[in-house]
Order: C-alpha cells, then structure tokens, then sequence
C-alpha cells in the first residue's frame, strides 16, 4: 500500500535525528526519508543506528549513521561537523534523545544523575520502547484514562509534527511549546489539574 502523504517535501534536504535508533527517533528518520531527506541518525548503540539506516534507505533517505553521546558536547560537534563534512549542509534537526536514568527516592538521588537525565530527555506518553521498559500496562491506564483519544500517542504521530515543525509550511512559526499527547494536558481534563 503507497503513503498517500509523501510529498517529497524534504527533497535534497538534510535532516538529522538524535535518539534515532528507536521509537519516536526511529519513526521521525524513516518519515523525513519517505519525503525524500537524507538522513544523520545519532544515538548512542551502532547497532540499532545500523537498523534504522536501512530502514531510511529503503524508504528512498540517503543514511549516515553516527554515534553519539548527546550529554557531551564534543561528541555533538563532531556529529554536526561530520553532518557538514558529508552533506554539506543541514535543513532539520529533531532533537529527540531520551534517557531512563537512575531511579532512586528523591531524598537518595544524586545532583549528578538528575543533571545527566534532565540533559538529555524528552518527555511525553508516547508508546516508546522506553515507555514500556519503565511502566506496566497497569501503570499506565491512570493516564491513558485522562487522555480524550484514550489510548497512547504512536513515534509516527510525533513524526508527523517533527516534519510539519521542519517544513516550510511551519516557517512563521517559533518559540512555541506544541504538544503531541492526544489531548493529556488540557487544563482541567485531569483530575488533579
């Protein structure tokens, strides 16, 4: 079955993805392929980057996968170095890297560890890979319940706003804060709101 909504919208254009070796990086990678992007995936497992270049380039992306430690800054100013070396240039950037960190009661963590986890992530209740390693289906009815579309947001979905966030059809738009999350923030719509 063919993606009605390809437009090829990033046609010689080069975006790079952090924490693109899964879930909502993954997803966002494949997607600017599918529109004709070339790809610099980073993360920080080879192996899992090596997955998703293939997936880009079966999409029809040109793929660069390279290692990174977003948490440290020379590793992201060799990848944008290695970004400009390559393709010389650089159109879109989604920021997604995320972290489990350390889980320790507040009162026994570490300045450290929330230094390190708070530089890095993301947060959202989108069905990631990581959301299922840190909660159960149980734990996670409380806020599926309070969502309006009352189920978990997709990595495509938030890739279909990183790419409209990367377009040009988003081009008057900055300094907002657009959630993805099915409707979970809504003032009020909580019971603890």
């Amino acid at each position: 079955m063919t993606d009605t909504r390809v437009s090829r919208t990033f046609q010689g254009k080069v975006a790079r993805v952090t924490g693109a070796g899964s879930g909502m990086g993954r997803a966002a990678a494949v997607a600017f392929a599918r529109e004709g992007a070339s790809v610099v995936l980073a993360g920080r497992r080879r192996a899992e980057l090596d997955a998703v270049a293939v997936e880009v380039e079966s999409a029809g992306g040109r793929a660069l996968a390279v290692p990174t430690d977003v948490a440290k800054a020379e590793e992201v100013e060799r990848l944008v170095r290695t970004t400009l070396e390559r393709f010389d240039r650089l159109d879109a950037a989604f920021n997604n890297a995320g972290v489990e960190g350390v889980f320790a009661p507040i009162h026994d963590s570490k300045v450290e560890d929330f230094d390190s986890t708070f530089a890095i992530n993301v947060r959202g209740i989108i069905d990631t890979p990581m959301l299922r390693r840190l909660s159960t289906e149980e734990s996670r009815r409380p806020f599926i319940a309070h969502v309006p579309a009352r189920r978990l947001g997709s990595p495509e979905e938030v890739a279909d706003v990183v790419l409209w966030l990367c377009s040009d059809g988003a081009r008057f738009v900055t300094g907002q804060n657009i959630l993805v999350d099915g409707g979970y923030a809504i003032a009020g719509h909580r019971p603890w709101a």
